[in-house]
């Protein structure tokens, strides 16, 4: 009875290990574009079966089946019953979810190739601009700036004369990557766009130009119909003085900052501007 009982336990762990080598729960969605992924089903011994694609106008997608699989104990994958008739596709939000890649070996058990032959028809407009700066937009809102970068690039390459719009999301993907000295050269302080000219400042901040940076403030609330960076603006200016133990200038620019903060609509970021001007503010008290 005790060597049943043993054998039991061996072949359970066995599966354990068989299930666990073949799908590994480390990765987030961004990174499993064009791949098959497996989505862990709660208290369950189950997976849902599913393929990441970026879709130029819907951003990152998973078209992913409602019935699920599972993997037996000698590792096998099993498909569930009517898998290709409920299909769903759902667009994916910047989130911390982990999928598991499914391994090439597994393909021929769950009936599948290594890209449905939908995908060719998201991909005819890889080579344009338009594509290519959608793709870096959806990258930067993952984080993924570095990716972000070299679908921007390749996008300005294309459109020489581009749009605001392309080089406003290349600045904040610049400025992400701390490649801070790229920014002045391809945004203009005259600029009236709020993101263009957020970006800017910014860039200035940490390149250590402050006076710079406090001049093109002042530029953003005179002439930028859209006020919704003013705080945010001038609190990273605020920060490098208090930085500097710089009070004079630290005080100057923190009344900005607290009146924008409180004139343009609260957002959860403002209320921490607030909180924190606070607390600077009374250290800078302190000082001699």
């Amino acid at each position: 009875m005790q060597k049943k009982l043993f054998l039991l336990v061996i072949i359970s762990v066995f599966s354990i290990l068989i299930n666990a080598q073949t799908l590994i729960f480390d990765k987030k969605y961004v990174d499993c574009i064009d791949k098959w992924v497996a989505i862990s089903v709660k208290e369950k011994n189950e997976y849902i079966l599913g393929f990441v694609y970026f879709d130029e106008e819907a951003g990152l997608t998973l078209d992913y089946s409602r019935s699920a699989f599972k993997i037996s104990e000698t590792g096998e994958f099993v498909l569930g019953k009517n898998m290709e008739e409920t299909r769903t596709k759902v667009r994916l939000e910047p989130n911390k979810n982990l999928v598991a890649i499914i391994p090439e070996n597994k393909f021929e058990e769950l009936k599948i190739s290594a890209e449905p032959n939908w995908l060719k028809n998201y991909k005819k407009n890889s080579n344009t601009a338009e594509y290519l700066y959608s793709k870096g937009f959806m990258y930067n809102a993952w984080g993924k700036c570095d990716l972000a970068l070299s679908c921007l690039e390749e996008a300005s390459k294309i459109e020489k004369d581009y749009n605001l719009a392309l080089i406003a999301e290349l600045a904040y993907t610049y400025n992400c990557l701390e490649q801070y000295d790229n920014v002045p050269y391809i945004i203009h302080s005259n600029t009236k766009d709020a993101y263009a000219l957020k970006e800017l400042i910014y860039a200035q901040v940490h390149l250590g130009q402050l006076e710079t940076a406090g001049e093109n403030c002042l530029k953003y609330i005179k002439n930028v119909n859209n006020k919704v960076y003013a705080a945010e603006n001038f609190y990273n200016l605020v920060v490098q003085y208090y930085e500097r133990k710089d009070k004079k200038n630290f005080n100057y620019w923190a009344k900005y900052a607290k009146k924008w903060a409180k004139d343009t609509k609260i957002t959860s970021n403002n209320e921490i501007f607030l909180r924190n001007i606070k607390i600077m503010e009374q250290e800078m008290k302190n000082l001699k």
